[in-house]
Formats: C-alpha cells, structure tokens, sequence
C-alpha cells in the first residue's frame, strides 16, 4: 500500500501503478541475499490517512514465518470479525498476548496488546 503523497511523488498520481510491482529494500533481514524483495502495489491510502505516523509512506506485508524476536512493537491492522465488537477484540488479543508470552518467555514477558479504532 503506498500513502497518497508518496503515490503523487514517486507516481505521478498515475492509475497504472496499481499491480506494479516494486522493488522494496528490507534492511532488517538476516539474510542479505533475501533483503531486496518484489512486491506488489494493491492500493493507494486516502489523503488524510496516518499510521502509525505521518511519515509513513509504505506499508508491506509481514512474512509470519518469520522468527525475529529482538522486535520492541509490532503494528498491525485488522478489521474486525462480522458482528465482533471491541470488547471481544481485546479479549481474543489478550488471549493471543497471553499464548504469546508463555511460548516466548524471555521476549514477551510483560508485553501485552491493545485493541483501538481506527475511525471514530
């Protein structure tokens, strides 16, 4: 997904950036040989939208077969379950958090989630 402004920079506000791919660097990867990766573009975020800052200007998808643990937060969207409210959200993350921090003691101990609309 890229952010409107980064769309009208690097794009030209061009509609045809959609299915291209890119080109994304990921200078965390272990792996060097795996740190340059392809990816798709799917979409173009609306002016006004800012997660989790108004620097952001990309968002990538997560590979959840990866292993890091030396993370201090992780950011993730989601939409919630048909007829789920935010209450039951939490409870399902907190149950998840817990799993967590049982599996990963020594990276997860103390951490927790938090569930927050997006739109008020």
């Amino acid at each position: 997904m890229l952010s409107h402004g980064l769309w009208q920079r690097w794009f030209g506000a061009s509609l045809d950036v959609i299915g291209q791919t890119l080109e994304v660097f990921y200078p965390r990867e272990r792996d060097e040989s795996n740190s340059l990766k392809r990816l798709q573009v799917i979409g173009v975020m609306p002016p006004q939208f800012q997660f989790p800052n108004k620097e952001t200007q990309l968002w990538v998808p997560h590979d959840r077969h990866q292993q890091v643990r030396e993370a201090d937060s992780f950011v993730v969207l989601g939409r919630l379950k048909p007829k789920a409210n935010f209450r039951e959200a939490r409870a399902e993350m907190d149950t998840i958090a817990s799993r967590l921090e049982r599996q990963y003691p020594d990276s997860n101990a103390g951490l927790g989630v938090n569930v927050v609309p997006l739109l008020v």
